[in-house]
């Protein structure tokens, strides 16, 4: 390494090339971090959903499908 440090040269050459293939392997670690992330959301299925009971809405939460509800019970309640 010190007979690299000499050669300022040879040095930054090897630094820069170095750094060049960290920053590929880190966006690259990163894209697929992020493709994954956008797969496991996309695959919640309806079975592991939260469908409405008056109509064929599905929420992804059970807090969501409460305040759904709510709105149809509102609705409902007017009539």
């Amino acid at each position: 390494m010190e007979c690299l440090a000499q050669d300022r040269s040879a040095w930054h050459s090897r630094t820069s090339k170095a750094q060049e293939v960290f920053e590929t392997n880190r966006r690259d670690q990163l894209a697929n971090a992020r493709e994954a992330h956008k797969a496991a959301k996309s695959s919640l299925s309806a079975t592991a959903a939260f469908q409405c009971p008056y109509c064929p809405r599905v929420c992804a939460s059970r807090i969501g499908l409460s305040s759904h509800t709510r709105a149809h019970e509102r609705r409902l309640s007017a009539r």
